[in-house]
């Protein structure tokens, strides 16, 4: 049976594990399952024109041939050297189960790797194959290894025909297949930005420990998940990345230090792959260098408290200064008033006066499209 659908991951990924076809209930009485079943359904029906593909529900009809097999042998080859060439610049994470790009927010298809390798595979094996990136023992718990690898998933008459060239080949139902990619699913509820005061909000400021004063740059969740970043106030170089994981009715810290990852994003999808990476911010710390020197930050603050900007009222309070690649942060606490530096590529200095944060981080956009927002004083 074939359907037509928008080419997105979330519809794919839900046609897969509910199908269609669910009788209608009053709204009141129908389960999230349900409901689910009934959004494919009325997303299918609008999904015409452009962008439209094929896409089969259950087994297909087609056999498992010798000639197949060796065709998808010689396609693992190319995947997994694809993916071990590309995994780092890429990006590459599993969404939902499928092995997709962050460098361009894209899906890795068949035609993807035969182009790159430049190798030929029937159309049929071509148009039933998915290539997947999953926990080797979601597949076999017979299968070694850490973290996630590709494999490819062959869709045949007989069952889903799932094979790496690590790891082997193993035939798995619809039933099974379908189970293991919910194993995948970041649905876990609307994503939240808690405010302070908020229960939610302090459960996890406690459960990350970090000592005050503080300052919370960044904080989402949603019903399983959340990540926090936070710096100290006193020694402003200091900032934190965690990921953590609400369970047995409390915040767990599950990674820290993401504030070192060189791809904060790939990291916490190789070690939870259901975790929704929208909950993460935009910036990767670890990617910044410090272009400030002590020397130059030193020179910058004298003349910036030397001139008519500063008055003896602004310096009569805490200064909070925090630097990270070519911009540096200046906030005269005790009356607000905020200076962006920034050190151009010629090796000049110029300080911007921001009447406001929401100033300060669209002249730094101005600048750069993905600041190191984090060196901002957030005051929540």
């Amino acid at each position: 049976m074939l359907i037509r659908y928008k080419k997105t991951v979330l519809l794919c990924f839900t046609v897969l594990m509910f199908g269609v076809g669910c009788a209608q209930k009053p709204k009141e009485n129908i389960t999230k399952e349900e409901k689910a079943e009934m959004a494919v359904e009325e997303a299918i029906e609008a999904a015409t024109g452009e962008g439209v593909v094929n896409y089969t529900i259950g087994l297909s009809d087609k056999e498992l041939t010798d000639e197949y097999k060796s065709e998808i042998e010689t396609l693992n080859t190319a995947i997994d050297d694809y993916f071990q060439k590309n995994k780092a610049a890429d990006g590459i994470v599993s969404l939902y189960g499928n092995m997709n790009r962050l460098s361009d927010d894209s899906e890795i298809t068949v035609d993807l790797i035969c182009n790159t390798a430049n190798i030929s595979i029937a159309n049929d094996v071509k148009a039933e194959t998915e290539i997947i990136l999953v926990k080797p023992q979601d597949i076999d718990p017979s299968y070694e290894g850490k973290g996630l690898a590709p494999f490819s998933a062959y869709n045949t008459k007989e069952g889903y025909y799932v094979s790496s060239s690590q790891y082997g080949a193993k035939t798995m139902s619809f039933q099974d297949y379908r189970q293991m990619r919910m194993n995948y699913s970041f649905d876990h509820g609307q994503i939240n930005v808690p405010k302070k005061g908020d229960k939610t909000y302090q459960d996890i400021i406690k459960a990350v420990a970090f000592p005050e004063p503080y300052d919370v740059k960044h904080i989402s969740n949603d019903d399983k998940y959340a990540v926090l970043v936070i710096g100290s106030k006193e020694k402003t170089e200091d900032v934190r990345e965690f990921l953590l994981e609400y369970r047995d009715e409390k915040w767990q810290v599950l990674m820290k230090e993401l504030e070192k990852r060189g791809n904060a994003k790939q990291e916490v999808n190789f070690a939870y792959p259901d975790v929704e990476l929208g909950l993460l911010p935009k910036y990767n710390i670890a990617s910044y260098s410090k272009r400030f020197t002590p020397e130059l930050k030193e020179k910058c603050l004298k003349e910036l408290a030397d001139s008519t900007a500063v008055t003896a009222e602004d310096k009569s309070g805490d200064i909070y200064v925090c630097d990270a690649d070519a911009f540096m942060f200046i906030e005269y606490e005790k009356t607000g008033k905020i200076f962006v530096a920034h050190y151009s590529e010629e090796e000049e200095l110029f300080v911007q006066p921001c009447s406001d944060l929401e100033t300060a981080i669209k002249y730094m956009l101005k600048l750069n499209n993905d600041p190191p927002v984090f060196i901002c004083l957030f005051g929540k």
